[in-house]
């Protein structure tokens, strides 16, 4: 760079897409600044401790316990993990295959079956619906194309004579639908993308991350872009933030005024939030077949009082969330005016004879989440939008598409049309002994 204290590009806030858009900045030769005002990674989608949200009736080892702000999975194909194991990403985390994921019917939590094997061994299923069953996942795993206006709920019980309880399985379990009226063709995507990831790794189309989920992946970003002689300066209030043919940042304890041709940032629109209820317990909810231990599970609830779904992500020791013996249960829906008292019900039934001993309750983002002044409109600014509709099996996959449209968006700026020819996203390694398994392994 010309100077110390010019960069090509300033990248303002630590969330995943603006991680992974700088990781990917800097190793593509970018001079690149990453600020913060939080003194920890990730943004809105940090892995925080019960201390980090209040220092009342704390729990023994509090630092022990990993509670995420934006629950997630890392579903074993798709954006996210492309770009975690080609960014070399994946040396500085560690992963674990979700334990189960289940659906709330008839009053307990039954799994839901994720492969061909799972569908013939659940008891729960009479043998005709098994056969309907597996038509429908047959018919998801191909690559036949549906056109009807439909909603995917009506659409699997029409076309495929799914009763309810197994509609509902399929609908807000495996397609992850937030409620019943979203379209066939996004959902039924969701639905082939979850049987194309069941097998890579294991037998689960999702990972877990070790110690909190996106915020630790965030982090791992934010290191390799730090390799790669990226920038870092995070604690720090800004005090100004100004554009005069140049972006120009002043942070409260840094004497210099920091330049950069292009601004990297957040759309402050927040067109959905999401309600968190956190409660730490020694008992882990209990599901139909308490023959097999589930550490880590995603637990959902079709819609009821609240009028879209409410779902549950439990982790435990061996996702390094929590101490030997004792779970995080993060219950949590998302609207556009989200209260998460309405969550507690919730919780009762999943643990109706336990009492949590620490709970807490938050809505995200927050304005602690965000920039603490407005952003001057001006011209080389790139602001990566909000999304509706997002759930933990999406929200990774979606930061890390928004990641690579900012970072095209970026280099097109600083180098121009011309320059950004001999530019490439994260490199793909052919030969990553992840490879993804046969699309239609299983079926």
């Amino acid at each position: 760079m010309d100077s110390p204290t010019h960069f090509d590009v300033l990248v303002l806030g630590t969330s995943l897409p603006n991680s992974i858009a700088a990781a990917a900045l800097s190793k593509a030769g970018l001079t690149v600044l990453h600020v913060d005002e939080k003194d920890n990674y990730g943004g809105e989608h940090a892995a925080l401790a019960p201390n980090d949200f209040s220092q009342d009736n704390l729990p023994p080892y509090a630092r022990q316990y990993a509670i995420q702000l934006a629950p997630a999975l890392v579903p074993a194909v798709g954006p996210l993990i492309s770009a975690v194991v080609a960014s070399g990403v994946s040396k500085y985390g560690a992963y674990k295959l979700l334990d189960a994921l289940a659906l709330f019917s008839d009053g307990e939590m039954k799994r839901v079956p994720g492969s061909k094997e799972d569908v013939f061994r659940a008891t729960h299923i009479g043998l005709a619906d098994k056969h309907r069953l597996m038509k429908f996942l047959l018919f998801a795993a191909s690559d036949a194309e549906v056109t009807t206006d439909a909603p995917f709920a009506q659409y699997v019980r029409e076309e495929f004579g799914l009763p309810d309880a197994l509609a509902d399985a399929v609908v807000y379990a495996l397609a992850q639908c937030a409620d019943a009226t979203e379209p066939t063709g996004p959902a039924l995507a969701r639905v082939r993308a979850f049987i194309r990831s069941t097998g890579r790794y294991g037998n689960s189309p999702f990972l877990v991350a070790h110690y909190g989920g996106l915020g630790e992946i965030a982090q791992g970003f934010c290191r390799t872009a730090a390799v790669h002689g990226a920038v870092y300066i995070l604690g720090r209030k800004l005090v100004s933030l100004t554009h005069d043919e140049k972006w120009r940042i002043e942070l409260d304890g840094v004497p210099d005024v920091l330049t950069a041709d292009v601004l990297l940032t957040n759309d402050t629109d927040a067109k959905e939030k999401t309600a968190c209820l956190v409660a730490l317990t020694d008992i882990v909810p209990h599901m139909d077949d308490s023959e097999s231990s589930a550490d880590d599970a995603l637990l959902i609830f079709p819609p009821a009082s609240i009028p879209t779904v409410v779902r549950g992500l439990v982790c435990g020791a061996r996702s390094m969330s929590a101490p030997q013996g004792h779970w995080v249960v993060q219950l949590f829906y998302t609207s556009a005016d989200p209260d998460p008292e309405l969550l507690r019900p919730y919780l009762t039934t999943l643990l109706p004879s336990s009492q949590p001993f620490w709970e807490h309750t938050f809505i995200n983002p927050s304005p602690s989440t965000s920039s603490s002044i407005a952003l001057p409109s001006a011209e080389n600014v790139v602001r990566i939008p909000r999304e509706k509709g997002l759930g933990p099996a999406t929200l990774g996959d979606w930061a890390a598409e928004a990641a690579e449209r900012a970072f095209w968006e970026v280099v097109k700026l600083v180098k121009g049309e011309a320059g950004a020819d001999d530019v490439v996203w994260f490199a793909q390694d052919e030969t990553d002994e992840v490879a993804a398994a046969d699309d239609d392994e299983g079926w």
